[in-house]
């Protein structure tokens, strides 16, 4: 019984950290060039919002999965505009595209909510973690 609940936990960790150690990586290159995007939550729930929903409407993960890139790289370049080219203070253009993207998120969201996504990612079976 202990065995199955760790492993579980572990999946369960293993299944929630991947969308934040992704958005880690790509902060960690826009602080190696010397932006700090404040906003990127805000960035990754509309993303997550427009993935789902494009996804349900075109029946295909892999159009949720480009138009949620796309709205992220549209987001960002708003960002990096307001804090390069207009010298906008970094840390108040972050908190705003954050507030902004929380704001859009949860009155375009109440949509989808409780809503069962109709494309859903086979499995993979990947050499090595497969047999964990």
């Amino acid at each position: 019984m202990e065995e199955g609940l760790l492993i579980a936990s572990i999946a369960t960790t293993l299944g929630a950290a991947t969308p934040v150690l992704i958005a880690s990586v790509g902060e960690l290159l826009s602080e190696r060039v010397g932006v700090y995007n404040f906003g990127i939550e805000g960035t990754m729930l509309l993303g997550a919002l427009v993935g789902f929903t494009s996804a349900n409407a075109a029946g295909s993960w892999v159009v949720g999965l480009m138009v949620a890139a796309l709205l992220g790289a549209v987001v960002s370049l708003v960002y990096a505009f307001a804090v390069v080219a207009a010298r906008a203070n970094s840390v108040v253009v972050g908190i705003a595209v954050w507030f902004i993207a929380l704001g859009l998120a949860g009155q375009l969201g109440k949509s989808q909510v409780r809503k069962q996504g109709e494309s859903l990612i086979g499995d993979w079976n990947l050499p090595l973690l497969s047999d964990i």
